[in-house]
């Protein structure tokens, strides 16, 4: 033993026996090393990697600027960019700390992802549907406008060309318009009134269908339309989504239309432009027309 570490031992003897501690029987034994601990090296431009190596436990390694952690226990290399365990993980029994994940390679990596790009903004079905609908009552109230105007002008020219030319683009456009009208009824719950625009729109072809026939000879058909007409206003007057007028100027147009489809299937001669009736009729029919574009609009502003 060399004079120094003679010295030492006879310190710690004295040591022992001014606090009363009873002397070593064993031949003294330095304590063990311990394990290189984790920590970043003197310089700030490197700091300590600890990973596996071989039969040593750990190894140091320097890394740069980063702070490596041991190699996860379960398994895996040493992840830089991990933070250090130091809680228990939640779940885990044995207390360790969570697992390290593992570093990934760039091959290994997914598809990157471009941080902060819009994506386009997609309609749901509510706003598409409202644009729809929207289109829809535009079209119809487009319609209804053509029917009441070119109807009451064509009664009232005196030319046959352009009377049948008016009442052309006037069945279009009423046959165009009830037709979207049934379909917003039904949508609406309103079958009964759907069904009184359907007929109604029926009944319109048919006048179509002998316009181009001239006055005299469209009489049948003429009497065939009306009486789908009178049909048609009769069920449109049961409907609860009109106003209380409305349905009151649907019954006076139905009857006073069932009554001319009467005369013309009982024998009588009745063009579309005789007086009294038919031609008293026609403004309840438009008179109509104008509540089903208040309908129409007032629907679109609730």
């Amino acid at each position: 033993m060399c004079p120094r570490c003679r010295a030492c031992h006879e310190r710690a003897r004295r040591a022992g026996e001014s606090s009363g501690a009873e002397e070593r029987t064993r031949t003294f034994m330095g304590l063990r090393p311990l394990a290189p601990e984790a920590s970043a090296s003197a310089n700030s431009a490197t700091s300590a990697s600890m990973t596996r190596a071989g039969k040593s436990k750990y190894s140091i390694q320097p890394t740069g600027a980063q702070l490596c952690w041991p190699a996860n226990p379960y398994g895996g290399q040493a992840d830089c960019d991990a933070p250090r365990p130091r809680e228990k993980a939640e779940g885990d029994e044995r207390g360790h700390g969570p697992r390290v994940p593992r570093s990934v390679s760039p091959s290994q990596r997914g598809p990157a992802t471009v941080v902060g790009i819009r994506r386009p903004i997609q309609l749901s079905s509510r706003d598409t549907v409202g644009r729809v609908q929207r289109r829809n009552d535009i079209i119809a109230i487009v319609g209804l406008i053509l029917g009441a105007t070119l109807g009451i002008g064509g009664t009232l020219v005196s030319t046959d060309s352009l009377r049948q030319i008016f009442w052309m683009m006037d069945g279009v456009g009423v046959v165009v318009a009830t037709s979207l009208l049934a379909v917003r009824f039904v949508r609406g719950g309103d079958d009964v009134g759907a069904a009184g625009f359907i007929v109604f729109a029926l009944g319109e072809s048919l006048l179509v269908s002998g316009n181009a026939a001239g006055l005299e000879a469209s009489v049948p058909s003429f009497g065939g339309g009306v009486a789908l007409w009178s049909a048609g206003l009769a069920l449109i007057s049961l409907s609860n989504s009109l106003a209380t007028w409305i349905r009151a100027v649907h019954v006076v147009a139905a009857v006073l239309f069932a009554i001319v489809a009467f005369r013309i299937a009982s024998g009588e001669h009745l063009v579309p432009t005789s007086s009294p009736l038919p031609f008293f009729a026609y403004p309840f029919i438009v008179l109509g027309f104008v509540g089903w574009i208040l309908t129409i609009t007032k629907k679109r502003s609730a």
